[in-house]
């Protein structure tokens, strides 16, 4: 009758050893079975596996939750969630490429998917040579009278913004992804993205800043060609290799998001300290 005794402390060892399995990612991996022990972190289970006579090894961090990686081709079929890889973009420029050029072919385009004929083109405001190139997603209704990005309250806040970091606004060179205010209240598809994308690039190698400002998800992902969110894009300089330049580049909050939510103004202001260290190199 020994075993019998010994009966409660193997079952304990063998539930033991089980839960520890459950909790195992190989397991979960390999089994589907995601919710087992989500409130628990990995140094729990690791210490009960071993209260009951085992030692698993789990190959991840305390706490972690990580949910697989997300299918390619969600948003641009291109797009990488690995700012680690070193992304080199080429584009082809016509010869002696200005501004002004660059504004006759979007309206001259019938490629650019949001702008149509008759609308008001807001192709960019400021100096042709600034060091700071700042680039937002697309205009809106109160850019429309004076043709020229960045206006009512949101502009009056990036106005704020630059001058906290001793700069005006003349300085700077100022445009967006998108030319044109697209009919209706809503957001702009990829294709109009995408369609729009070439000619920002060719602002960017004609302007040819020292700093870029991504305000916003959609121009920081446009590009920098990535899927994370703004929240996690923001406080880190990445560098936007296009062509033969290598510019740095900060994405940061939207002035017209920071309008609505207030509380991140102070991270906003985080970011613009690294733009100001920045542009002292």
């Amino acid at each position: 009758m020994k075993w019998l005794k010994t009966l409660p402390g193997n079952i304990d060892r063998l539930a033991g050893a089980t839960f520890a399995l459950l909790c195992c990612k190989r397991f979960k991996d390999s089994y589907g079975i995601a919710r087992v022990s989500k409130r628990l972190s990995v140094r729990a289970i690791v210490l009960r596996a071993r209260y009951w006579g085992f030692t698993v090894e789990v190959n991840m961090a305390e706490g972690d939750e990580r949910q697989s990686d997300p299918q390619p081709g969600l948003l641009f079929g291109d797009l990488s969630n690995d700012e680690d890889i070193a992304r080199i973009e080429s584009i082809e420029v016509p010869p002696d490429d200005s501004l002004a050029k660059i504004l006759a072919d979007v309206k001259a385009s019938p490629v650019c998917g949001a702008c149509k004929a008759g609308m008001p083109v807001i192709f960019g405001e400021g100096s042709p040579q600034a060091d700071l190139m700042i680039i937002g997603e697309g205009p809106g209704v109160d850019d429309i009278h004076s043709e020229a990005p960045f206006q009512g309250p949101a502009g009056m806040l990036l106005n704020r913004m630059l001058a906290a970091i001793n700069l005006a606004r003349a300085e700077c060179y100022l445009c967006n992804v998108i030319k044109c205010i697209p009919p209706g209240e809503r957001k702009f598809s990829v294709e109009e993205i995408e369609d729009c994308r070439p000619f920002l690039l060719r602002q960017i190698l004609a302007v040819n800043p020292r700093v870029i400002v991504a305000l916003g998800a959609l121009a920081a992902q446009t590009l920098l060609r990535s899927k994370k969110t703004i929240s996690e894009l923001r406080g880190q300089v990445f560098t936007l290799r296009l062509n033969d330049r290598e510019i740095p580049l900060l994405p940061t909050f939207n002035p017209a998001y920071l309008l609505r939510v207030a509380e991140k103004k102070r991270e906003a202001w985080e970011d613009l300290k690294l733009v100001r260290e920045l542009l002292k190199k």
